[in-house]
């Protein structure tokens, strides 16, 4: 199961660069710095677990229901206001400043952080809790900020192509993966359960593929600009 728990994560991160490449350069350098040195602040939290303990984190269905219910509640929230931000954006009306907010990082991503440094403070013997978060946090401020401004080069009209893409996967992601490792199976019945996780893991593929074609060929943006058209021909 922790695969899943760290797709789930990987998405997120993902998303959450590509939502702060929209931002302006200071803006996203200062969101990223602030969100990781906040995060590292709390490094010694990190120093109470062990990998037993990191392990049966990442293998608990609870953990995966967590995250899931988190990425539901933070994807609807930003399409209710990326959906808003769009309207404003192809009728020519100015974008308010409080709808910005879905460009904020996800919630999981210091979670990420914190999970990094239980894994790098047990995997490597004799080393310094300090120094390893004050390298970790600079190289993932770094990393994040470099990855936002390779991205920010794309238009508009891809970013918000591809933050669409991956909001509908995570939330396909967090329907669906819950429903497949729930409960456990029966003695006599380990067939019956892997049948049910390759047709569950099967129509998460096939939606991520039709999504990914919908994206590449810009199906989204075509679909809100003919609503816009229909509603103004009906004004």
């Amino acid at each position: 199961m922790w695969i899943f728990v760290l797709i789930i994560l990987t998405a997120t991160i993902a998303q959450s660069v590509l939502k702060m490449s929209v931002l302006n350069r200071l803006s996203r350098t200062a969101i990223i710095s602030g969100t990781i040195i906040l995060t590292a602040l709390f490094y010694r939290s990190a120093t109470q677990y062990n990998l037993a303990d990191l392990k049966n984190y990442l293998n608990s269905s609870a953990t995966l229901g967590t995250l899931c219910g988190t990425i539901i509640i933070q994807e609807l929230f930003m399409l209710v206001f990326g959906t808003i931000m769009l309207r404003r954006y192809y009728t020519g009306k100015k974008i308010r400043k409080v709808n910005f907010i879905i460009m904020l990082p996800s919630v999981l991503y210091p979670l990420s952080y914190q999970l990094s440094l239980v894994y790098l403070f047990n995997t490597i013997s004799g080393i310094d809790y300090y120094k390893t978060n004050l390298l970790l946090a600079t190289g993932t401020i770094l990393l994040t900020v470099a990855s936002a401004e390779l991205l920010s080069r794309l238009n508009f009209r891809k970013k918000i192509e591809f933050i669409a893409l991956f909001s509908i996967i995570t939330i396909f992601l967090a329907m669906f993966l819950p429903v497949i490792f729930s409960g456990s199976a029966p003695t006599g019945k380990i067939i019956t359960l892997h049948w049910n996780m390759l047709a569950g893991i099967g129509i998460i593929i096939i939606a991520v593929l039709f999504f990914t074609a919908a994206s590449y060929y810009g199906l989204y943006i075509k679909t809100f600009q003919y609503i816009n058209k229909i509603k103004e021909k009906m004004i």
